[in-house]
């Protein structure tokens, strides 16, 4: 899972987002926590989610790489 993050991360650094706040952490949270559903390197629902929502997801992933 955690190659799965690295590549998700890079994804990030090279889009443009906007932060996001309230709501949008929630969801975060929620997508970070279905990352490991599905086959191992398979771009699922929560990737997919999260690639979408950009720059904002940046330091939840640091914080879940720091936990490893």
């Amino acid at each position: 899972m955690s190659s799965l993050i690295h590549v998700f991360l890079v994804l990030c650094l090279f889009l443009g987002f906007n932060e996001g706040k309230g709501e949008e952490v929630t969801e975060i949270k929620w997508w970070i926590e279905h990352l490991g559903e599905g086959p191992p390197g398979d771009n699922n629902e929560a990737t997919e989610a999260l690639i979408k929502i950009g720059k904002p997801v940046i330091p939840y992933l640091l914080e879940l790489l720091e936990k490893e």
